[in-house]
């Protein structure tokens, strides 16, 4: 569900880019989501592989 939201977020910025140029700011905020919507599912992944080893 989430690389869904990165995707859909994505895509949305690209269409924008094309129309209007991004600010600095939103930049910034957009990387900063997605970096973090990435850590979040690497933790759930990384979660899902420790508990399958037990």
């Amino acid at each position: 569900m989430r690389y869904l939201a990165v995707i859909c977020l994505l895509l949305a910025s690209l269409q924008e880019a094309a129309i209007a140029q991004m600010t600095h700011e939103e930049t910034v905020v957009r990387t900063a989501y997605a970096k973090l919507s990435y850590a979040v599912d690497l933790e759930t992944a990384i979660q899902a592989v420790r508990h399958t080893q037990r």
